[in-house]
C-alpha cells in the first residue's frame, strides 16, 4: 500500500497492489496469476451540517481586538481587559479606510497578517504563540478554557472569554451576567421542521440528544431560558461522570486531558463532551431578537461548576460536518471520495 498526502489540495491518495493472484478463466490464455492494483483519492472539504447532540447555547468566536488587547497585547482576552468588538477602520490621509489600522479583525481579511493567515476564530493558528497566564501556549486553541456562563463582576462589565477577562460582541453595551446565548434547535417531535421553545425543551436538549440537523449559515431564533433550570440540567450531566476534570499538560497534543472519568476514551465517550455552535462576534446579540447564524461547530468538555458559579468549558477542536458549500468555518470538515 502506498499513501500520498498533498496538503496544498487537502487530498490523500492511496494505491493498493496485490501480486501473484491466481486466475480462473485467464489460465486458458496461459496466465496462471496476475498483478492487480487500484487507487482512490479523498479530499477534505468544508462541511456545513451536523447531527451531533448540539447544545442549545452557543459561544462567541474569537477575534483580534486591536484596541482593547492591551494588558498584555497577546491576542487573548486577559484579566483586566474588556474586549468590545468594533468593526471598521481608521481613515488614512485620503480619508479612506486603512486596512492596516482597523479597530478589530475577524477572520476574513488577511491583508494585515500576510500569507498563511487562516482566520482568528477558535481552531485557527492565530494564538499559537500566545502564552496564557500560566505560561502555557496552545496549538490551535486545543484545551483552551472558555467561559460558557459568567457571574457578576467577572472581567468587569464585559464577560466571557478567558477566566477573568472577556469580551463584548458587537451591538452593545454590556453582556449581562448569566447569558448563555440560548437558541432554538429544531424540534424532533415536530419532525425537525419547526423550532422548539421553552425551559423544558432547553433542558431536554442539555441532558438528552437532539439528532435534528443543524447547519451553518442558517437562521435559528434565539430564546429565553431559566438559568436555574439550565444549571440543574448541567448538574445532571456532571453526575453522570462526577470525577471527570481537566488537567493541563503542555506535552499533550490537546494541551491537556480529561482525568478521573469513568468512561474509556472520555474525549469521545464522556457525556460531558458535547458540541456547541459558534457565533460570529459581528452578530448583534443584544439589540433585539435577531436570528442566530453559526459559523463553526466546536467540541468542548464541560468542566464541573466552579466555586464562583461560573461555568467553563475546554475547547477540544472542531467536529465533522457533511454537505458542501462555502459557509463552513475553519473547524468543520468532512471527507469525500473524489477518485
Amino acid at each position: 500500500m502506498t499513501i500520498q498526502v498533498t496538503p496544498e489540495t487537502q487530498r490523500v491518495r492511496v494505491w493498493v497492489e496485490r501480486a501473484n493472484l491466481p486466475t480462473w478463466f485467464a489460465k486458458l490464455l496461459g496466465f496462471a496469476s496476475l498483478k492487480v492494483s487500484t487507487a482512490s483519492a479523498a479530499e477534505v472539504s468544508s462541511g456545513t451540517t451536523i447531527e451531533a447532540c448540539v447544545l442549545p447555547f452557543a459561544i462567541v468566536d474569537l477575534w483580534d481586538d486591536l484596541d482593547d488587547d492591551i494588558a498584555p497585547a497577546n491576542r487573548l482576552p486577559d484579566d483586566g481587559e474588556e474586549w468590545l468588538f468594533e468593526d471598521g477602520a481608521e481613515l488614512d490621509d485620503g480619508q479612506q479606510p486603512d486596512p492596516y489600522h482597523t479597530y478589530d479583525q475577524y477572520g476574513v481579511d488577511d491583508t494585515p497578517y500576510g500569507s498563511g493567515f487562516d482566520g482568528t476564530g477558535y481552531g485557527s493558528t492565530f494564538r499559537n504563540s500566545a502564552a496564557e497566564a500560566s505560561g502555557q501556549t496552545r496549538n490551535r486553541d486545543m484545551g483552551r478554557q472558555i467561559v460558557l456562563k459568567t457571574t457578576p463582576g467577572e472581567g468587569g462589565e464585559s464577560t466571557g472569554g478567558s477566566p477573568g477577562g472577556g469580551w463584548d460582541p458587537n451591538g452593545s453595551g454590556t453582556m449581562g451576567p448569566g447569558n448563555f446565548h440560548l437558541w432554538s434547535p429544531p424540534d424532533p417531535d415536530e419532525s425537525c421542521e419547526d423550532f422548539g421553545q421553552g425551559a423544558a425543551f432547553v433542558r431536554s436538549n442539555i441532558i438528552g440528544c437532539n439528532l435534528c440537523s443543524v447547519s451553518l449559515g442558517e437562521p435559528y431564533p434565539p430564546q429565553e431560558g431559566n438559568i436555574a433550570s439550565i444549571r440543574s440540567a448541567l448538574r445532571q450531566l456532571y453526575d453522570e461522570d462526577p470525577g471527570a476534570h481537566w488537567v493541563d499538560d503542555p506535552s499533550h497534543p490537546n494541551g491537556g486531558y480529561i482525568n478521573g472519568s469513568q468512561y474509556a476514551n472520555p474525549e469521545f465517550n464522556s457525556p460531558l463532551v458535547r458540541v456547541v455552535p459558534v457565533l460570529p462576534p459581528t452578530l448583534n446579540l443584544y439589540g433585539g431578537a435577531e436570528n442566530m447564524e453559526f459559523v463553526q461547530f466546536a467540541k468542548i468538555f464541560l468542566e464541573p461548576d466552579a466555586p464562583n458559579g461560573t461555568i467553563y468549558g475546554r475547547f477540544l477542536g472542531g467536529v465533522s460536518g457533511y454537505g458542501g458549500g462555502g459557509t463552513g468555518g475553519s473547524l468543520v470538515k468532512y471527507l469525500r471520495l473524489v477518485e
